[in-house]
């Protein structure tokens, strides 16, 4: 920047002392030389006013007046260009290193921290997040492609951010991650594309921090540790927690129909030992890859069991197709 305003006052200049030169000289000297002109046009430019020079003439009162109001403006742009390029927000902030994936609230969701190490000093105002899954996906036709798909989060705006945010993406059939597994995003190229925007309160300029992952820095089975904690009667904010990590459930929740209930029809017991024994089993694996071929498996013995009793049902009471779920 300094380089290309210094250029262009020197060019700037010469052209007025052109001007100036071409028009019978600044100062009405008829020996005068161009480099005199030169010189006056600089020390007009800069208000430098040392009084050895001196406009002369119509002509040269008019060059003044036009460079003058050039002065002012091209001053004026290069010290807003200056205050934009050094008084810039300073603002602190980390990413998480990697994405976990455990259940939150009986569902899975896949979550990542964004703090501001700054804190209440400097916090981030109306805060926004979106979140990006790009992969390689083959049509019916046999043509691959890469889309980019929008990752729905379960909140993606704050009014501030003083500390840590986490952020979260429930995992369920609308989701582009649903029963997906490492070895599947390491062979579809999976990545994932986070932005947070922002205002900053200092200089009311808008902040944007971007961070790319890949599909290794997707750990299922895990959870954040706690980095809020209430020491004295005030709520503290370990940074030191950050990425750490430790082990989480992680399992997708065994869905039950309502039909049941309104039938009044009692649960099968062995299919509830086996939800039960899914659950227990998967939320102490710190890994979800194994479990969605076993829950595959689990949900198909299920609906074999529920034919099995609904046939038994319709045999001992007649058809219910009337009933609704």
């Amino acid at each position: 920047v300094t380089v290309e305003m210094t250029a262009y006052i020197f060019i700037a200049n010469l052209v007025f002392g052109w001007a100036y030169w071409i028009s019978g000289g600044c100062c009405g000297e008829e020996d005068a030389y161009f480099w005199d002109d030169f010189n006056f046009s600089f020390q007009t430019f800069t208000t430098v006013g040392y009084g050895a020079l001196s406009p002369e003439g119509v002509t040269a009162n008019v060059l003044v007046f036009f460079q003058g109001i050039h002065n002012i403006l091209v001053t004026t742009i290069f010290a807003g260009v200056v205050f934009t390029k050094f008084i810039r927000p300073r603002w602190k902030f980390m990413f998480s290193d990697c994405m976990v994936v455990h259940n939150v609230r009986g569902a899975p969701h896949m979550c990542l921290r964004f703090g501001c190490i700054d804190g209440t000093y400097n916090p981030l105002l109306n805060v926004s997040a979106t979140a990006y899954l790009s992969r390689s996906e083959t049509d019916e036709d046999g043509f691959k492609f890469f889309p980019t798909r929008t990752l729905a989060l379960e909140t993606d705006s704050k009014y501030s951010v003083q500390a840590v945010w986490t952020l979260q993406h429930r995992i369920d059939e609308a989701s582009p991650m649903f029963n997906r597994t490492s070895e599947d995003m390491q062979e579809s190229t999976t990545h994932f594309h986070v932005t947070v925007m922002g205002i900053d309160p200092v200089t009311e300029e808008t902040v944007c921090k971007m961070i790319h992952y890949g599909s290794l820095d997707v750990l299922f089975g895990y959870n954040f540790v706690d980095q809020v904690s209430w020491v004295d009667g005030h709520v503290t904010t370990d940074f030191a927690n950050f990425n750490k990590l430790k082990p989480a459930p992680c399992y997708y929740p065994v869905r039950k129909r309502k039909a049941r209930a309104a039938r009044g029809t009692p649960a099968d017991p062995a299919a509830e030992a086996a939800a039960a024994h899914h659950q227990l089993l998967h939320s102490n694996r710190p890994n979800i890859d194994h479990s969605i071929s076993e829950l595959k498996e689990i949900a198909e013995e299920e609906r074999e069991e529920e034919a099995r009793l609904a046939k038994k049902r319709n045999t001992k009471y007649g058809s219910m197709d009337g009933l609704d779920d």
